[in-house]
């Protein structure tokens, strides 16, 4: 049995799990989060999915969303027997993809067998939150983390979006089927950075957006890796 933030998972041979990244990490340099995501499913099959994010940020956005909804057809083609043993772990703008593709799910009451996100580069009162939660049999998982400086500074101004970031400061209401989880500052200050990051100071500050330090924040066995 394998245990992640508390869950137990029977089973976990059989448990695959869709790693999809964020903004300009699509289909180059997510080794580092790859490995990451093995690490904490380590029985699971881990694939991880490529959209077309590597672009100018609001452009990116709108195909966050248009790649939502395509994930959402297959997810809905897909047999009921593999999608209960999916996981889909989304970072960024890959959070974003995750949630509004599950809540397409909601609509006609399909369900994956549970969802994380992490950093999710979408309002934290938006509209599809609800939905997303009700579309993963398992409680879904909300991480976030105050300090994000890229969240925390840069999702606003360059996004246009009215709200702050729910990987930001988590959703603005309780929501059914969630749990929340959210980075301490101790965690920053103390997650590895690989050598080139750790030579300049304000890395690390960068840091706190990097898909790898997120993930490991899922934990294996209830506790951080």
């Amino acid at each position: 049995m394998l245990a992640v933030m508390g869950w137990t998972f029977a089973g976990a041979s059989q448990e695959t799990v869709m790693y999809i990244p964020g903004w300009h990490r699509c289909g180059r340099g997510e080794d580092a989060a790859f490995r990451a995501v093995q690490a904490v499913f380590p029985e699971a099959e881990v694939s991880v999915r490529t959209w077309d994010g590597n672009c100018r940020w609001k452009k990116a956005r709108q195909s966050a969303d248009s790649e939502a909804a395509k994930l959402a057809a297959e997810l809905k083609a897909m047999p009921e027997s593999k999608r209960r043993r999916l996981t889909l772990v989304g970072h960024s703008l890959g959070a974003r993809i995750v949630i509004r593709a599950l809540a397409c799910l909601c609509e006609e009451d399909v369900k994956v067998k549970r969802a994380v996100v992490l950093a999710a580069a979408i309002p934290c009162d938006d509209s599809h939150l609800e939905a997303f939660a009700a579309a993963s049999a398992e409680p879904a998982l909300v991480v976030c983390n105050p300090d994000d400086t890229m969240l925390k500074y840069g999702y606003r101004p360059f996004g246009g979006e009215g709200e702050k970031a729910l990987g930001a400061v988590g959703p603005a209401r309780s929501i059914a089927n969630c749990a929340v989880r959210t980075v301490t500052p101790d965690s920053i200050r103390s997650t590895p950075l690989d050598a080139l990051w750790a030579k300049v100071g304000w890395f690390r500050l960068i840091a706190a957006h990097y898909a790898p330090f997120y993930i490991r924040q899922i934990g294996v066995n209830g506790e951080k890796p």
